[in-house]
């Protein structure tokens, strides 16, 4: 069909591996292409379009990693492709050639803008009005090093609405 030389034939291609190929290099922080859906991989952000990479870096400093969908749709996550066998990597061709991700394809990218939480920082929980912590000055104007040196015979301190 290719012809004893393997040259090729009427309407046949003799396809070989091009040993001299040379992937092109990603782009510094690109972590590939990765399959999405309606329930999403990466579920925080402000998943809305008309971001660039580095506009959603700056969106979703709280997180680790950012994606981009469909060419601009930004969310957000401290992990991706998770579980692999549900989000999985494809050819970063399906994320098309600006790496701005495609139809339920994440092109995802490391957070360079990424701020980690302080070391003595348990979570962010639920309150109400009959509030879970019942002392303290219960007033504006503090952060964390103030808050601590107001309640310092007490173990948790909390914030919330800004101070």
């Amino acid at each position: 069909e290719c012809g004893a030389k393997l040259l090729g034939g009427g309407w046949r291609n003799a396809v070989y591996k091009n040993t001299q190929y040379t992937a092109p290099p990603s782009p510094p922080g690109f972590m590939g292409c990765f399959t999405d859906d309606r329930h999403r991989d990466l579920r925080f952000g402000p998943k809305r379009y008309g971001y660039t990479v580095e506009k959603c870096r700056k969106a979703c400093t709280a997180f680790k990693y950012v994606a981009l969908q469909n060419k601009g749709w930004c969310s957000c996550d401290d992990s991706f492709d998770t579980p692999k066998t549900k989000y999985h990597q494809v050819h970063q061709t399906e994320c098309n050639a600006k790496l701005t991700g495609g139809k339920w394809r994440n092109a995802v990218w490391n957070n360079s803008h990424f701020v980690p939480p302080p070391a003595n920082f348990i979570g962010c929980y639920t309150d109400d009005k009959h509030r879970d912590f019942k002392y303290g000055p219960k007033r504006y104007g503090y952060n964390m090093k103030t808050c601590e040196a107001k309640c310092k015979h007490f173990k948790f301190i909390a914030l919330q609405h800004n101070g």
